[in-house]
């Protein structure tokens, strides 16, 4: 899938980059014109391997949700980062997959501490170099 880049919003850093995940489009397609119709060899067991791939991101991307409506609102907005480490997480999975995301969150949650001085740290567009073979196969959601 090809990726177009959000124009900045209000929540940009100073660097100038946005916070905001970039849009997604489907590959053979552009933006505001619908996909076309699948082929015949785009069906069925391929459309459900897609979906499989997807779903470790589709539930960890739930439990960051969870997290966000349930505890969140009780213990306060302590982070140190623009965007939030919540927020940091939901656009690293949704951009770069389950394992890569996962990574990139835990990674983040462990400089999140009261010693760190905290600033603007927008996701990679790239995933981490330990990640890189995942790149071949871009996270469909």
């Amino acid at each position: 899938m090809a990726r177009i880049p959000r124009p900045p919003s209000s929540g940009a850093c100073r660097s100038g980059r946005t916070t905001a995940p970039a849009t997604v489009v489907p590959k053979g397609t552009s933006a505001g014109h619908p996909p076309a119709m699948p082929s015949a060899a785009e069906t069925g067991w391929q459309r459900l391997g897609v979906h499989l791939r997807a779903l470790p991101a589709r539930v960890l991307i739930a439990a960051v949700q969870g997290y966000r409506l349930l505890l969140s609102p009780w213990l306060g907005s302590s982070c140190r980062f623009t965007p939030s480490c919540s927020a940091y997480a939901l656009e690293a999975l949704q951009r770069h997959g389950a394992a890569a995301g996962t990574y990139l969150a835990a990674r983040r949650l462990l400089r999140c501490h009261p010693w760190c001085a905290g600033g603007c740290d927008p996701v990679p567009s790239a995933p981490p170099r330990l990640f890189s073979f995942l790149d071949r196969h871009p996270p469909s959601t």
